[in-house]
């Protein structure tokens, strides 16, 4: 009896010990003041859990499970609602007044406050974003021209060197499933240096020259291939060849009903371009409204739906 005792004692003693020294090494040095009164804290309760820690969690456990909560339902007159309006945050905007060209052209607008805006474009670059990038290499402070260039520069350099990765993959391989994902990779990227005007008009044809190159290719083993339909009714587009394009977008549209949000904008361009516009309001003013409650094209649909 008096061994079991013991390593009963030398168990809690063990335990106490070793939680005193896990606190020491962490907590302690954090509190290097009070250390010794952390260390005796834990061990303390390094002993007495082996104890204690069973009844008193039988204890909690079976006082949960006998009591009960009362549900108190309450109708909306129990709200005071002027407190809860006057409890929400206020939402202030990041870049005050007007949309970020606007803000961009301001003269006495700070420099890093152009600079963040400028940043904050970046992040999700587009067309639009990349015009008003453009529009502050014209500021007269050195820094934001000196930034916006820097943007440019960076999407170019990335897009090239994507371009040349893929393009060794695609003269390379003899896998014809990996040459079609770098056929793919690459009339995508040629088309981007177009959309985005990172090239002169010089190399422009060149760049959809080489798009319509592996899109051919890509067509020629993939016919049923949307996303290459929809770019090449794209290129066509940009060139002036609207039957064409025409043609391919009502293809997308014919073999994936659902691509209707993003096929009838252009469709629409192109019926604009004609003076058809009975179709150019047919087409934006759906029956489910898929277009109109796009946050781009919003105000355009708006506009032909004469509200």
């Amino acid at each position: 009896m008096t061994d079991t005792w013991f390593w009963v004692a030398l168990t809690l003693l063990l335990s106490g010990f070793f939680s005193a020294l896990v606190a020491w090494l962490t907590i302690g040095r954090v509190y290097r003041r009070q250390g010794r009164s952390v260390a005796a804290f834990f061990f303390l309760m390094g002993v007495s859990l082996p104890l204690f820690g069973v009844p008193v969690s039988a204890v909690i456990a079976y006082m949960l499970r006998k009591s009960k909560m009362e549900v108190i339902r309450g109708g909306t007159s129990n709200i005071d609602l002027d407190e809860l309006v006057m409890s929400f945050p206020v939402a202030r905007r990041s870049f005050g007044e007007g949309a970020m060209s606007v803000l961009m052209k301001q003269k006495f607008m700070p420099s890093n406050v152009k600079i963040h805006a400028l940043s904050a474009l970046e992040s999700q670059i587009n067309k639009t974003h990349l015009s008003i990038i453009k529009q502050a290499l014209s500021d007269k402070e050195d820094e934001v021209r000196l930034f916006s260039f820097s943007i440019i520069d960076r999407m170019e350099k990335r897009i090239n060197g994507e371009i040349h990765r893929y393009q060794k993959i695609f003269e390379k391989s003899d896998n014809l499933q990996v040459r079609l994902k770098a056929a793919r990779e690459l009339a995508r990227l040629y088309w981007d240096l177009v959309y985005f005007e990172l090239a002169d008009d010089t190399l422009q044809k060149f760049l959809i020259d080489e798009a319509m190159r592996f899109i051919d290719f890509v067509l020629k083993h993939e016919y049923e291939n949307i996303p290459i339909h929809m770019l090449l009714g794209r290129v066509y587009l940009f060139k002036g060849m609207d039957e064409a394009a025409q043609r391919e977008f009502a293809f997308v549209l014919e073999t994936d009903p659902t691509q209707y949000g993003v096929v009838a904008p252009y469709m629409a361009e192109i019926f604009f371009r004609q003076g058809n516009y009975r179709t150019v309001r047919s087409l934006l003013v759906h029956d489910d409204d898929e277009l109109y409650y796009n946050i781009q094209l919003h105000p355009v649909v708006a506009l032909w739906k004469a509200e």
